[in-house]
Order: C-alpha cells, then structure tokens, then sequence
C-alpha cells in the first residue's frame, strides 16, 4: 500500500466512496429506528464513540514525543466539532439548542472541506490516514444523523449563535497563529502541502477577510432553505 497520499487519487476517491456509503448507511438506519428507544441509543453509541476514537487521539498529539505546536493543539475545526457532535448526541434531544445547531453549520458546512481536501501525508499504511477518515466520518455522520433521522433544523436564533460562537473562537486562535506562525482554522499561514480551494483567494492575510466573509455567506445559505421548508 502506498506510504503517502495523494490529492484526488484513487485512494482519496475510495474513501470518499466508503465514507458517502457509511454516512448513507447511519442515516437510513438512523430513519428506522428515530423517536424509539432504540433511537436514543443509537445516538447515545455514536457519540460514545466519537469520544473513544478523539480522546485517545488527542492525549497521543499532547504527549511531549509527538506535540507539534502547529498541529497538537486542539484548535482546528474538526476538534470543536467533533467536542461539539458528542455534546450533541449525548444530550437531551431539544434540536433548538445551540449544541445541536453547532454541530450542522460546522459539520456539514465546514468540515466537507477536510475531506474533499484532505491536509494529508501519510497514506493507508499509516494508522494517522485511517484516524483522519474516522474522526471526520463521524464528525460530519452525527450531523447527518440530527440532520436526516431526528429532525434538527436551523434556526434563526441558532444561526446567530453559530456565528458568534464562530467568531469567539475565531479571533483568538486567529492571533494565536500570527504569534506562533501556525494555522490553526485555516486563518494563519498556510501550511499544507496539498492544494486548497483555499489557495484561490489570494495571499495571507487578506485570505482571512475572505475565509470570514464567504464561511457567513455559506451559514446564510445553509439557513434559507431549511427555514423555507419548515414555513
């Protein structure tokens, strides 16, 4: 098996098939057995498990034979969303909360970009490949499962929440990659070897306006149609 990754390769394009036929599967599963006991449990297991596969990761990126200040901090997107998804499935099922909000503008707005871009190099015979393909099938799973088989829908309240919690986050960890030259949720330098769309608009630091102002266009977006469906 290859040792590195390639961009749109036939490795990317695999997982992408299984990842799509995993999410289908949890999602019409999902449908079956929604507003039973049964239900409740399947949300309660995926977000047990979503704590066993990142917790473990986490510890192992903060041990000192591994920490990278670049990359171990838990400061990327996937890692509030995916603490966002468990919260989420843990809890009690009041879809209006901003917990669950959070979890379908991120996950299903922001996160598709980690896999169809995958910030990858070590291929499947690495175990950190299969890691990357698991936390993010899981992150963007959870939200198609509120999304597709319980009900969560956006709110107004809930897309002004998503947006301000966004920007908290944002502005910090933002001045924290121009302290320590990272690039942390994608607004510091960049520091991918692999191709981004990204990349097409234009040099740091006047990205950054752009990475804002499109992420707001796209919640915007996210939230019209849905509210359309629920009038």
């Amino acid at each position: 098996m290859n040792g590195t990754f390639e961009l749109f390769g036939w490795t990317h394009f695999a997982m992408l098939a299984l990842s799509a036929a995993g999410w289908w599967c949890l999602v019409r599963c999902g449908r079956q057995v929604a507003g039973t006991p049964r239900g409740e449990a399947l949300r309660r297991v995926m977000g047990v498990s979503i704590l066993l596969v990142n917790l473990p990761f986490l510890c192992w990126k903060l041990w000192p034979d591994h920490f990278e200040v670049g990359g171990s901090l838990p400061l990327h997107l996937c890692d509030v969303a995916w603490m966002a998804a468990a919260w989420s499935l843990l809890s009690a099922a009041d879809f209006k909360k901003l917990r669950h909000q959070l979890v379908y503008y991120w996950a299903l707005g922001l996160s598709p970009l980690a896999v169809l871009t995958p910030d990858l190099e070590q291929g499947p015979a690495s175990p950190v490949f299969w890691i990357f393909w698991l936390r993010h099938f899981q992150i963007i799973g959870a939200a198609l499962l509120n999304f597709g088989a319980f009900g969560v829908r956006p709110s107004r309240k809930g897309y002004f929440q998503t947006i301000a919690v966004t920007a908290a986050i944002l502005l910090p960890v933002t001045w924290f990659n121009v302290l320590f030259d990272t690039s942390y949720f994608y607004t510091g330098r960049p520091t991918s070897s692999q191709p981004s769309p990204l990349d097409l608009l234009g040099e740091w630091p006047l990205r950054i306006a752009w990475i804002v102002l499109l992420t707001a266009v796209l919640f915007t977006l996210m939230t019209l149609p849905a509210r359309r469906t629920r009038k």
